[in-house]
């Protein structure tokens, strides 16, 4: 909502106009944790464990999503919207 997943970005360069920072990509695929994780992960970089849920998911399997979650990480645990800042 603040122009940080590339849609600033995206109208600089459509209108020509320079700026400094992150381009597109790069602030668009930083905006999208579960993104940016496969793609970190696919070029060897280490992190730490983590599991992407949908709302959907959520929506329709609550328990289930909370199983799957808990087997590998225990509880407490942190939970973040993957394309939030």
């Amino acid at each position: 909502p603040m122009g940080e997943d590339g849609t600033v970005q995206g109208l600089m360069a459509l209108a020509g106009i320079p700026f400094v920072g992150s381009g597109v990509l790069g602030s668009a695929l930083a905006m999208d944790k579960a993104m940016a994780k496969t793609v970190l992960a696919q070029a060897g970089l280490p992190q730490g464990l983590w599991r992407l849920v949908t709302r959907k998911a959520w929506e329709r399997h609550p328990n289930g999503v909370a199983a799957f979650l808990g087997q590998p990480f225990g509880y407490p645990l942190f939970v973040k919207p993957a394309n939030m800042g």
